[in-house]
This record gives C-alpha cells, sequence and structure tokens, in this order.
C-alpha cells in the first residue's frame, strides 16, 4: 500500500514517521526533513522508530520501498511506501514554493540531475561517456 505527498500532507506530523531508506550516498544529495535514515535490515529494534506510529517509507522512486512496507505490515506495523519516493517529495516541494510565489533556487535542477546521475551510474548507466566494462 503506498501514500501520496498530499495524502502525507494531510496527516498530522505526530501521527507518522518517515523512514528513508536509501544509502548513503543517495541521501547525501538530500533528504526529506525529519525522516530517519535507517537502513531495511536495521528497521527492527531501532531506538528511534515508534511502531504505534504510521510508518512511512521513503526510497528513491518508491519502488523498492513498497517491498519493505509490505513486510512491516505482515508484521503488525502499520506501515506504507511513499509514492515516488525522494524524487516525488523533492518535485512536489519545489511546486510548492514555486506556487506559493517563492524561488526555486537555480540549482534544483541540477540537484535532481546529479541525483539521478549518482542513481544511475551506479547501476551502470554511462550517460554518454565511455563505459567502464
Amino acid at each position: 500500500m503506498g501514500i501520496s505527498i498530499e495524502e502525507l500532507r494531510k496527516l498530522e506530523k505526530d501521527s507518522y514517521q518517515i523512514l528513508d531508506i536509501r544509502n548513503e550516498t543517495e541521501i547525501s544529495h538530500g533528504a526529506i526533513p525529519g525522516a530517519i535514515a535507517v537502513a531495511e535490515d536495521a528497521i527492527d529494534g531501532h531506538p528511534e522508530i515508534d511502531f504505534t506510529k504510521k510508518l512511512v517509507i521513503c526510497c528513491s522512486r518508491g519502488e523498492h520501498s513498497v517491498e519493505v512496507a509490505e513486510a512491516l505490515e505482515e508484521k503488525g506495523a502499520d506501515a506504507v511506501s511513499l509514492n515516488g519516493g525522494y524524487i516525488a517529495w523533492l518535485i512536489d516541494t519545489m511546486k510548492q514554493k514555486e506556487a506559493e510565489g517563492g524561488v526555486v533556487p537555480i540549482n534544483t535542477g541540477k540537484h535532481i540531475y546529479k541525483y539521478w546521475t549518482a542513481i544511475m551510474e551506479k547501476r551502470g548507466a554511462s550517460f554518454g561517456r565511455p563505459s567502464p566494462v
């Protein structure tokens, strides 16, 4: 089961926790404020996680987090995957700032490009550069 950014915004902030299961490199490019960075195999027994709250699992694109949320649900937790993951949150935040008349930093597009490039290169993409293989 998943939750959209819009649905998440409607929840009371004290009623849920966001668990960011991305790796350190991905998180170093940006994270959702207040999210707990935790490896998926370290969720059980993690001292910062309150299992009485809804657990919103966040990965890069909202795909891997589905499996993690389902596994937590099987253990009795109220867990959901953040639809679209960190990228959806980042894009939504930029749109919200723009709609409010705020300035979206000029380097935001570079931030997204740098983030996706790092992820895809880790998965073997070369982006026009000669492949190391």
